[in-house]
């Protein structure tokens, strides 16, 4: 008789362990997304400051370029100047030699991965 008893207890036990094993399995799956997620998160972050960034080289870049054209426009001001921050802007079009007609001026800003490219006219 009472083996009959410590069978139903042993059942119990079994199925108790069963489902503690289930709950951390899904429990794990819950802490892995949660991780995957945050992960993206920091990844598009990363992404958006980058394209600010990278906003922001290309307009200093070019107010550079106006102010260095304002103040002598026999010599435009070329190439690539570069940022604390890792940015760098890269004046490819300066304005043309003639003081009457400045034309435009192009400016593309990196930084990491993201690249603005801006473009001001000049008459």
């Amino acid at each position: 008789m009472k083996q009959q008893g410590m069978k139903p207890i042993r059942q119990r036990r079994a199925v108790a362990l069963i489902i503690a094993v289930a709950l951390l399995g899904v429990t794990n799956l819950i802490v892995t997304g949660v991780i995957v997620a945050s992960g993206d998160d920091s990844y598009i972050g990363r992404l958006r400051l980058d394209a600010i960034r990278s906003e922001y080289a290309a307009e200093s870049g070019m107010i550079a370029a106006i102010k260095q054209q304002m103040d002598d426009a026999s010599s435009p001001l070329t190439g690539t100047i570069s940022y604390p921050w890792g940015s760098t802007a890269t004046i490819t079009d300066p304005f043309d030699a003639s003081p009457a007609v400045p034309g435009e001026l192009t400016v593309t800003g990196t930084s990491g991965l993201a690249l603005r490219r801006m473009s001001v006219t000049i008459e």
